[in-house]
């Protein structure tokens, strides 16, 4: 339903969407974009009419009902693009109280070298890490040189994970020893890249 924009001493309408509503269609609801002139603002306004009489109560629908209204209002420009914007990003980020968040994507290479490396880690250990699956090492690449090498032990192993970054290196390279003192030549050493994992050598302690 579109009419002329409307315009009182109050209000001045930018843009608006109507749709009929009720059984004798001499009622309608309206979502409006108006400017208010007192205080020169623009904004919304959820509207219920009797002919051309705008109603002094609540705009109270179904869903059912205010999905056809917003999709009304799209298309006649009530939104502004950075309202649009900003609705975008709820509805991506919505989610069900007890869904929970999907997991940050790794961007930088250090984040997917420590995610590569905290998929070795649980590979490796299984069920044996136990408690410790929530606190994985976090990588900075302050620590864990060749000559003071970083420890992560597991109990459940009785072993762990050596690791430290290869000086010789001209990207980000992790390099991991990792063992069970309980199963013999369980020792095995990888490399650790922005592209995964890679097994060099094993069998040692």
């Amino acid at each position: 339903m579109t009419q002329k924009p409307r315009e009182t001493r109050y209000v001045r309408e930018l843009a608006a969407a109507k749709l009929p509503a009720g059984a004798g269609r001499k009622a309608s609801v309206a979502i409006e974009r108006i400017e208010v002139k007192k205080d020169k603002q623009v904004k919304l306004r959820f509207s219920s009419w009797q002919g051309s009489r705008m109603q002094a109560r609540p705009l109270d629908l179904t869903e059912e009902e205010l999905l056809p209204l917003f999709d009304a209002a799209l298309r006649a420009g009530v939104f502004s693009e950075q309202f649009m914007r900003d609705l975008g990003g709820l509805l991506a980020s919505a989610r069900a109280p007890d869904e929970p968040a999907a997991p940050a994507q790794p961007t930088t290479d250090l984040e997917k070298v420590q995610a590569h490396f905290h998929d070795l880690i649980r590979s490796r250990a299984g069920d044996l890490l136990g408690n410790q699956a929530s606190s994985l090492p976090q990588l900075s690449r302050e620590e864990a040189s060749e000559e003071e090498p970083a420890w992560f032990p597991i109990e459940g192993m009785h072993g762990g994970f050596k690791y430290w970054w290869d000086p010789a290196s001209s990207r980000l390279r992790l390099m991991s020893e990792s063992w069970s003192r309980i199963a013999a030549g369980s020792g095995q050493l990888h490399e650790v890249t922005p592209s995964g994992a890679r097994l060099l050598g094993e069998g040692f302690v």
